[in-house]
């Protein structure tokens, strides 16, 4: 499948961080009402992933970029039912590019240098021990558990990268699976098979579709009878539709699409979202969508949900302006957003993650 993305330009920034989490109660039946109830600080960095453990705790990473564009992060936990706790967890190098949780294990990828990456392992119950898990090559984009495997999708060099499996049962044996072309950017599994989203062609917009069938020896096959606009950047599910955002990076554009792949693949664009689909994630029956558009210096994404049982309406959570959604968490009743932007005065529908950005 082909696709769309632009060059960015490369630009020496210094970045100092405000970072905030900003949280109200959702009320049903008041969608739109965006008032703030508290605000938690005490990040450094710009907020680039977000998770829950599904009970009390947020995990948090960050990406710091200083003159030189070197890449550092910080990995934070939140602890909700403790007065928001944040604690720095410390002995993680590099940016945090991706969280996943697994049996009290907090698995945690990031890109040190250009190509260069490491995995990491925290032990939760283990006074957040951390371990270095070797025999993975490039920086680290995107991870997803299922079935006792970790799965990782890298990027090893210019429009390359690769994916693995990570036998967590096993003493975190690493076994590559071959047959993926491009900068492995979005993982998810439904009905057994792995679908894996990678950038072939940076400049020319051009991406691949793949699955992996997990009960047949990961047999690879490439979807190519989809069509989309732009490249795979994040999945959902929800009642086995696969949600699937894309990027198109010469226009900062993206678009958002569910696949029901019982039914012949039959697309479905879902309209009325601005900006590159950075985050997907689905809360009962909304699916949470956040976008990255504009310039550096200049952050225009926004936050939406869709409703899934009311024919995909999409509704933007307004009085939130100037920043970029760059995760996206959920615990019970309240969605957590991670943002970056250069205006402190953001606004929120739910219980907001907010990691604010600032330029010298």
């Amino acid at each position: 499948m082909k696709k769309l993305i632009s060059l960015l330009a490369t630009i020496s920034l210094t970045v100092t961080t405000v970072n905030s989490v900003v949280a109200c109660n959702n009320k049903e039946d008041k969608e739109e009402n965006n008032d703030f109830g508290m605000t938690i600080n005490g990040f450094k960095g710009e907020i680039h992933r977000i998770i829950s453990d599904k009970k009390n705790k947020l995990y948090v990473g960050t990406k710091i970029i200083n003159d030189d564009y070197d890449l550092k992060g910080k990995l934070y936990s939140v602890d909700l039912e403790n007065n928001n706790k944040v604690t720095e967890i410390t002995g993680i190098e590099g940016s945090v590019y991706n969280l996943s949780i697994w049996n009290d294990k907090l698995y945690v990828g990031t890109k040190k240098l250009d190509r260069q990456g490491t995995l990491y392992s925290v032990d939760l119950k283990d006074d957040n021990k951390v371990t270095e898990i070797t025999g993975i090559e490039g920086e680290i984009h995107n991870l997803f558990i299922w079935n006792d495997k970790l799965y990782v999708g890298t990027k090893t060099g210019h429009d390359e990268g690769k994916l693995y499996s990570v036998d967590l049962k096993d003493n975190n044996k690493v076994t590559e699976i071959t047959g993926i072309e491009g900068e492995v950017d979005a993982l998810i599994v439904l009905n057994n098979k792995l679908y894996v989203g990678a950038v072939a062609k940076y400049i020319s917009n051009e991406g691949n579709f793949y699955s992996v069938d997990l009960e047949n020896n990961n047999k690879v096959t490439e979807i190519n009878n989809i069509v989309l606009k732009g490249t795979i950047f994040s999945f959902a599910i929800y009642n086995k539709l696969l949600y699937i955002g894309t990027t198109e990076k010469n226009d900062g554009s993206g678009s958002l699409y569910s696949v029901d792949l019982e039914n012949n693949n039959k697309v479905t664009e879902i309209t009325g979202i601005k900006g590159e689909v950075y985050r997907l994630i689905t809360q009962k029956n909304k699916l949470y969508v956040g976008t990255r558009t504009g310039d550096y210096e200049n952050y225009q994404g926004k936050l939406y949900s869709v409703d899934l049982e009311n024919n995909n309406k999409v509704t933007e959570i307004d009085n939130i302006s100037n920043f970029n959604v760059y995760g996206l968490a959920a615990i019970d009743d309240y969605i957590y957003i991670g943002m970056s932007s250069l205006d402190s005065n953001i606004l929120g529908a739910h219980k907001v993650l907010l990691g604010r950005k600032m330029f010298k």
